[in-house]
Parts: C-alpha cells; structure tokens; sequence
C-alpha cells in the first residue's frame, strides 16, 4: 500500500514537473518572440523615419495606377544628390527593369535643405500588373554600404480599367466633344449646327467624339455640298 502510494506520487511530481516546464517554455517563447517583433517594427519605423527625413515623393502615390510616361516628383535633401541628380528606375514584379533615367534637381543642391526634383521615365506596359519605382542615393563611391533607397509599390494600368471620366461639349461654337476644355478661335461654321443635337460621349476606343448617326452624317454631309 505504502509502496504503490510512493510510485503514484513520484508519477505525479514527475507530472507536475512536466507541466511546469512545458508551460515556462511556452512562456519564454511568447516573450522572445514578442520582443523580436517588437525589434523588427521598431527598426523598420526608425528605417522609415530616417527615408522620410531623407526624401519625400509627391508623385506618384504608393499603389497608384500609372501608365507611361511615367512623371516623378518630390524632394530631397542636397545629400541625397551628386552634380544635381540621383538614379531612378521602374521594375515590373519580376524585377526586370521596365526604364531608368535620372531625377534633376529644380534648384540648388548643394545644401542641407531640400530640394525639389523632378524625372520621366518612358516603358512599354509589362504583362504584370503591379511593379516598383526605386529612387535611389546617388553614391559615387559606388561602395555598397553607401547604397541608399526608397521603393514605392505601383500598380500598371490595364486595358480593361475604362476611363469613367465624362466627355463635355467644349470650343468657343460648341462643336468640339472631348475629355477636357479645349481653346479654339471663335469663327462659326454653318456645319456646327449638326452638333446641336449630337451626342457626346466616350466611344468604344476611349476616346471622347460626336456618336455617329445617320442623322449626324446626313446634316454634315448637306453642310460639304
């Protein structure tokens, strides 16, 4: 009786010291991976904060559609220059580079302050549909611990994004349909009063123009007589 009461203890001290360690392990790990995370977030805020305070882009927006050509504007400390400009270049999501070229600084850069820039970039549109636009430290040295950069996920305009912009009438006589406001000179031609009664909208080309009827093309076609 004593003896089986000995082995049932030992079992459940055995038990007891099992629990304990598994449960301090658990513990231990929630704790370093908590302070790990903590780590990483911190050192990618500090990252974050130092490329802010380096240089800042206005355009293009992360996540923003674009389509070529591509302009790039923003500002940078005189630092971040060498002889007034820094290489820039767009990738698809592959990492194939779509185009490269050189951002020009629009002032003085040699200074601490920041300076604006502005650059183009010209590509034909890759067969992915996002990308990254990289803004790179111009580092003359070309030692790689001197390698700087910023990179800003972009997303490629697809033929199947329409245009949802509507078309307006537009030109001194309202003749003209089209996307924007156009400047024209005021002569009135008799064919101009065809439009009156046109329709103006986006046709299946994206284009703003009239909407061609049998209507449309009798009226124009009197005028040309």
């Amino acid at each position: 009786m004593t003896k089986g009461f000995s082995i049932i203890f030992i079992v459940i001290c055995f038990l007891f010291f099992v629990v304990v360690t598994v449960v301090s392990f658990l513990l231990l790990r929630e704790n370093y991976y908590e302070s790990s995370l903590a780590t990483v977030i911190n050192l990618e805020l500090n990252k974050r904060d130092e490329l802010f305070n380096l240089i800042q882009i206005t355009t293009p927006k992360a996540d923003q559609v674009i389509e070529s050509p591509l302009v790039i504007k923003g500002k940078a400390r005189g630092s971040w220059y060498f002889e007034a400009s820094f290489p820039v270049k767009l990738l698809d999501n592959q990492g194939k580079i779509l185009a490269q070229g050189i951002a020009q600084a629009q002032s003085d850069w040699m200074t601490e302050n920041f300076v604006p820039f502005v650059a183009t970039l010209t590509f034909t549109k890759p067969t992915s549909t996002a990308g990254t636009l990289i803004l790179q430290k111009d580092n003359p040295s070309g030692l790689p611990e001197h390698d700087v950069q910023i990179s800003i996920p972009l997303l490629f305009k697809q033929d199947s994004q329409v245009n949802t912009k509507p078309c307006i009438i537009t030109g001194c006589s309202k003749q003209l349909c089209a996307e924007d406001e156009v400047v024209t000179t005021c002569e009135f031609k008799p064919e101009y009063v065809c439009y009156t009664k046109a329709v103006c909208e986006r046709q299946a080309d994206g284009k703003c123009s009239w909407t061609k009827t049998i209507d449309l093309e009798v009226c124009l076609n009197e005028f040309k007589e």
